[in-house]
């Protein structure tokens, strides 16, 4: 084994200029792995078993929406009145993007125009589904004239959705909201992580 000497500038400036690059790939390898790791976590768990989130809906009153925070998302509980549904159920499907929900994700037991297996009771994620945004509740959004009473409209787009999710016609969104897996026990909302 040779030792590098003074009288060789040569040998000594490419082990220096070897030692930089491999310095340099080591710094760009640690600062992509800093700036991509947090954009590529999920907020929601992976693991193979579903977790239930539990709400608390004693309080609520028919004709009353909640907006809460699900796994770093929006989570719509909306407690519909019987005047609500029936609207609901009258509605003209013409009005209504996808009025059957076949382009929308929602388990296959939501597939109805109320999109919820419990009278009166609707969770939908909270997110437009053209831009991604939050949906805010709007009880007067819809003109009466259509037969809606209420519904959501995007911060971003403003598409408008009614109390079932359900996006109208002539939006910049074209599916309906996407419903979770859940079910209506004793007083509570419980929501799962379970894919529909």
């Amino acid at each position: 084994m040779s030792s590098i000497s003074p009288a060789d500038p040569h040998r000594r400036r490419l082990l220096l200029r070897l030692l930089v690059k491999i310095m340099l790939w080591i710094s760009l390898l640690i600062g992509a792995w800093v700036i991509f790791t947090p954009l590529l976590k999920s907020t929601a768990p992976v693991n193979s078993k579903a977790i239930e989130t539990t709400f608390d809906v004693n309080d609520m009153r028919p004709g009353e929406v909640d907006l809460v925070e699900w796994f770093g998302k929006p989570l719509i509980i909306a407690y519909r009145d019987a005047s609500q549904e029936q609207a609901l159920l009258a509605a003209v499907p013409a009005t209504l993007e996808d009025p059957d929900s076949e382009n929308s994700s929602q388990p296959a037991a939501f597939e109805n125009e109320l999109r919820s297996i419990t009278a009166g009771w609707f969770v939908s994620l909270g997110l437009g589904t053209g831009s991604g945004c939050a949906l805010k509740y709007d009880p007067a959004l819809i003109p009466s004239e259509t037969g809606f009473s209420g519904g959501f409209v995007d911060r971003c787009d403003a598409s408008r959705y009614d109390l079932a999710g359900r996006v109208l016609v002539k939006q910049s969104s074209r599916k309906n909201t996407n419903i979770p897996v859940w079910r209506f026990e004793s007083g509570k909302i419980i929501v799962s992580t379970e894919k529909p």
